[in-house]
C-alpha cells in the first residue's frame, strides 16, 4: 500500500516520490482515461499506440472507427486482413502506409504465440513482453511502455513529452529535455520505492507555462 510522504521540506527540491506523492493526491488514479470504442479495450490500446505516433488523437479515434466497421479491431481478424483494407481504414493518420503493414504484422504475431488473444502477451513478467514488444516494427520503448501499461496493466515507465515539461520545469534531473529515453526511464525506476502503484495518473503539462492548479514546490 502507498504511504503519504511526511519528510518534505518546502525549501528542498522535490524528490520523485515527494512529486509522486503530491499527483497522486491531487489526480487520484483514473483506471479508464484511454479512449475506449470498442469492447476488445487491450488490443484498441495497442493499435493505438502504434496509430497515435506523429498523429493527433483525433485522427486516431476515425482510424480504429473504421477498423472497428471493418470487424478488424480483433486480434485474428486483422492479422487475416488484406492489407490494402487495412491501410485505407487507417487512412486517417499520419504514415498509414507504413502504419498498416506493421499493425498487421503486430496482429500476426499475437495469433501465432498468444492464441489470438493480446492479453495472454502480458501475463509474462514485464521485461519479458517489454523485450518482445521492441522487436515488433512501428514499437519503440515509449509506445512499449505505454502498451504495458495502458494495455496491460504493468509497472513500466513512460518517458514523454509531458513527463519531460515537467520535470524541466522543476529544474531537479539535469538535462532531462536531452537524456536519452532508456537513462531516463531507469532514473525514474530507480528513484521510486519498489512496489509503488505506478498505474496512471493522467495530467497535462501545456508547452507555455502558466498552468494553475497543484504546486510541486
Amino acid at each position: 500500500m502507498r504511504t503519504a510522504v511526511t519528510s518534505y521540506k518546502p525549501d528542498a527540491p522535490p524528490t520523485l516520490l515527494d512529486i509522486y506523492d503530491r499527483l497522486h493526491r491531487h489526480h487520484g488514479y483514473e483506471p479508464h482515461w484511454w479512449p475506449i470504442f470498442t469492447v476488445n479495450w487491450r488490443w484498441e490500446i495497442m493499435l493505438g499506440a502504434i496509430l497515435v505516433q506523429q498523429t493527433q488523437w483525433e485522427r486516431v479515434e476515425q482510424a480504429i472507427q473504421g477498423l472497428d466497421r471493418l470487424g478488424l479491431v480483433d486480434e485474428r481478424a486483422l492479422a487475416d486482413a488484406p492489407l490494402e483494407t487495412i491501410t485505407a481504414a487507417i487512412r486517417p493518420v499520419a504514415y498509414y502506409n507504413g502504419k498498416a503493414p506493421s499493425i498487421k504484422h503486430l496482429a500476426r504475431y499475437v495469433v501465432e504465440h498468444y492464441d489470438g488473444v493480446c492479453g495472454n502477451l502480458f501475463t509474462q513478467p514485464v521485461e519479458q513482453a517489454r523485450s518482445e514488444l521492441l522487436q515488433l516494427p512501428h514499437i519503440g520503448p515509449e509506445t512499449a511502455d505505454a502498451m504495458l501499461v495502458y494495455a496491460g496493466d504493468g509497472a513500466s515507465f513512460v518517458v514523454d513529452t509531458y513527463l519531460r515539461r515537467l520535470f524541466g520545469r522543476l529544474g531537479n534531473i539535469p538535462e532531462v529535455t536531452t537524456l536519452k529515453y532508456e537513462a531516463l526511464r531507469r532514473h525514474f525506476e530507480a528513484g521510486l520505492p519498489e512496489g509503488l502503484d505506478c498505474r496512471p495518473i493522467r495530467i497535462s503539462v501545456a508547452a507555455v507555462p502558466g498552468c494553475s492548479g497543484i504546486s510541486m514546490h
